[in-house]
């Protein structure tokens, strides 16, 4: 007998209430970013610093036809693809290489691109909380809770962020019925979702994702009989999601995991990685947010723990509604084991955010692979927004859909009037001034009035969502309306919370234009001739950091996270600019504080022939021979092994030509020409991965005057062409390419049979005539 099959999935099409969510859900953060979508307000901080340079680069790279492997604009060249945090292979940021006009990117793209990460986690939250079983009402609040919580809203300016906590309600999603269901197009499907979650770019967040999955799987084993059949095919397809997707990653994790070897972070101390961590009296901050002030595009009146960027780093509000809701879930917890998860998930990641001020941040560090590498444990608090999203779903879900017995709605009623007891107690003794002797910046009159301005406003909205609930319970009046009003009074809480957190006035397209007349000289001058520029000094800076990189201008300066450990020489700052190329320097009015760019004359050329070298082996003994006096780096190479060969002993008088021909972000070639056997010196940053070739003839490259490059001519004229090929993106690439072909060629092969079983038609009668 044929099987019928479920009508579940095309009634999901047809239900208008369920669009109707999505419609919502779409509108909502579109309403709550509306100023930056029509231009009267712009992303701010590291956006405009940081991520709208590197979209700028990245697609107008792409759109020339070149992968941008390598940026050699900033910090006298460095790694592009190779840094997590550009996210070429993304793909949603790869879609920017479409609106490429006339090698520029239009700001307005990145922003929306930005916002529509909020729609996408809005809606996949609310496919998740359906997945649960929960109807359209909860889920739909679970939607709105998780896409503008706290956490989304001051992370907004960090597109790597929002990207990865976008898609964590879709892989969870997956993965799950990863775990529920045995057909093997799911496994395949969810492995690259997951494997493409890693080119979002933020190996932090991927690192807690990963380990988050893993408990999942561990609380699903532990529901059901250990050693079945069925929990050991489970195990069987857990593993092969998270092998397949690190596998599918390869083509950025590979390259990510070079750099980081050799970045400035590849020994982090313990002090270092805790920075970031969460202080206990900041859970203040789940009832009222702005306790300790803000940090945002209108200013950093803040006065809590650590630097003023803690304030986005450790943000646990989650709203009034979804905090009390939270709340609210326990008593659900005989009747949904879920609760539990969810509840312990949200607990555990708020005691590792704590850092050194808890005892299981230094565990992890010390003994889980993987998170001795980031600092920052705050940012663990995403897993408090989306067990709070979901949790809040379950608790409406028992009040407008399950029956409530006598016992269960006294709890309720209880642990609510204990939330609205707890907020207004809070209240009531910053109101009164007893909390002035536990917190001292309250004794400042400014940082005081403020306080108590916006505590006020957080009471409003706790005493309005306690009264909101409670009429809601007591009287069993919940219906259509009841789930609009709980969204609307959530998107006040919140845009009263974050509604200008990201209104920044500065648009990053004119930010970058405004020093023209000075980027008009340099492209004029660069016309004839390569070299770099001094742009910043100790007192003040003269272009942007990343300025380079925006208007592709030769800089020493740039600013990303994982700037090489290797970043500069080490020796006078006369002798740095010669080897560096650098034509002009950046300097200080001690007066007038304005700065200038002024010629440094005595610069070399990118590249030029030296006829003697010493070796160094040691870091310590090549950085002392440096600062001697018996150091020209005019004359001579300082090399890190042997070359092998031998130079004349007499320099006097050689006669070279070392003329750039062409020059790319990933190659250049010379031509070249010299009277005696030589180093050819190349003022670029020494990085494994690049070839050079004399002749067509590969040579070796060696690390000269500490971070530069240097290569072996011999007499005579040559061509030589230098290329950025790193193996790690090659075999990186060649390992993504077969996983994903894996998954396709074995997600389709299993979803056709899949089908076929569902339909009732088996493979033999297909293949076979009847």
């Amino acid at each position: 007998m044929a099987k019928t099959r479920p009508q579940h999935t095309a009634a999901v099409r047809k239900d208008p209430g369920t669009w109707l969510c999505i419609a919502i859900l779409t509108g909502l953060p579109l309403l709550f970013f509306r100023d930056i979508l029509l231009g009267n307000a712009f992303l701010w901080e590291d956006f405009l610093y940081l991520t709208y340079p590197i979209r700028k680069f990245a697609a107008t790279s792409l759109a020339m036809g070149q992968i941008p492997l390598w940026n050699p604009y900033i910090f006298s060249g460095m790694p592009f693809l190779a840094d997590l945090n550009t996210t070429v292979l993304y793909i949603p940021c790869t879609l920017l290489t479409l609106v490429v006009r006339d090698g520029s990117l239009p700001v307005f793209w990145v922003e929306l691109l930005t916002v529509l990460h909020y729609v996408l986690a809005g809606v996949t939250m609310f496919a998740l909380a359906q997945s649960y079983g929960l109807r359209r009402g909860p889920a739909l609040f679970s939607g709105a809770a998780y896409m503008l919580s706290g956490f989304m809203i001051v992370h907004a300016i960090h597109l790597p962020v929002i990207s990865m906590f976008a898609w964590f309600p879709l892989v969870f999603l997956f993965f799950r019925n990863v775990l529920l269901h045995e057909e093997w197009w799911r496994v395949f499907l969810c492995a690259v979702v997951l494997g493409h979650t890693w080119l979002a770019g933020f190996p932090q967040l991927s690192l807690y994702l990963y380990v988050f999955l893993v408990a999942s799987f561990l609380f699903e084993v532990f529901r059901h009989s250990l050693l079945t059949k069925a929990t050991l095919k489970m195990v069987a397809r857990a593993a092969a999601v998270i092998a397949l997707s690190l596998a599918v990653s390869m083509v950025q994790f590979l390259p990510a995991q070079e750099i980081a070897e050799l970045s400035k972070r590849a020994e982090m101390t313990y002090g270092k990685a805790a920075e970031g961590s969460l202080a206990w009296q900041q859970l203040l901050t789940l009832f009222f947010p702005k306790f300790f002030g803000t940090a945002g595009a209108q200013g950093y009146p803040y006065w809590g723990p650590g630097a003023y960027w803690y304030f986005w780093e450790t943000c646990i509000y989650v709203g009034i509604l979804p905090c009390i809701l939270m709340l609210l879930s326990i008593p659900f917890a005989s009747r949904r084991r879920e609760v539990l998860f969810f509840l312990g998930t949200a607990f555990v990641a708020l005691l590792y955010a704590l850092g050194d001020n808890f005892v299981l941040h230094r565990l992890m560090f010390d003994f889980v692979p993987g998170f001795s590498r980031f600092r920052v444990p705050g940012r663990a608090v995403m897993f408090l927004p989306f067990s709070a999203s979901l949790l809040s779903g379950f608790a409406l879900q028992g009040f407008m859909h399950e029956e409530l017995t006598p016992i269960l709605r006294t709890r309720i009623t209880r642990l609510l009037a204990g939330a609205g007891g707890l907020g207004l107690l809070l209240w009531l003794l910053l109101a009164t001034g007893a909390l002035e002797g536990t917190f001292r910046f309250l004794s400042n009159p400014q940082a005081s009035a403020i306080v108590h301005r916006d505590a006020t406003v957080s009471g409003c909205v706790i005493s309005l969502s306690i009264l909101v609930l409670y009429y809601f319970i007591r009287r069993k009046a919940w219906n259509r309306a009841a789930i609009f009003v709980l969204v609307g009074l959530f998107f006040i809480d919140m845009a009263l919370f974050g509604g200008n957190q990201n209104n920044g006035k500065v648009n990053p397209e004119e930010y970058f234009k405004q020093p023209q007349r000075l980027l008009t000289f340099l492209k004029t001058e660069a016309e004839t001739e390569i070299f770099r520029i001094n742009s910043r000094s100790p007192h003040g800076m003269i272009l942007d950091r990343n300025q380079g990189m925006f208007s592709r201008i030769f800089t020493m300066e740039g600013y990303t996270p994982l700037a090489l450990q290797r970043l500069s020489i080490p020796v006078a700052d006369s002798v740095l600019f010669d080897l560096l190329n650098v034509k002009y320097k950046t300097v200080i009015n001690e007066k007038t504080r304005v700065a200038t760019l002024e010629p440094h004359p005595t610069y070399l050329p990118r590249a030029f022939f030296l006829y003697a070298y010493h070796v160094a082996r040691e870091e310590l003994e090549l950085v002392a021979y440096m600062n001697s006096p018996a150091f020209n780096h005019r004359t001579t190479a300082v090399l890190e092994k042997d070359p092998g060969v031998t130079l004349a002993a007499d320099t006097a008088g050689r006669r070279w030509i070392a003329r750039i021909r062409e020059y790319s972000e990933n190659a250049f070639t010379l031509d070249v020409e010299t009277d005696h056997d030589g180093l050819l010196l190349l003022s670029e940053m020494y990085y494994p991965g690049w070839k050079a070739f004399v002749d067509g003839k590969q040579t070796e490259i060696f690390r000269t005057d500490y971070s530069l490059r240097s290569l072996f001519v011999p007499a005579g004229k040559h061509d030589i062409v230098v290329k950025y090929q790193p193996d790690s993106v090659l075999r990186g690439g060649l390992i993504s390419l077969g996983s994903l072909l894996l998954c396709i060629i074995g997600g389709v092969a299993s979803f056709i049979a899949y089908h076929r079983r569902r339909s009732g038609v088996s493979p033999a009668k297909d293949v076979h005539h009847p």
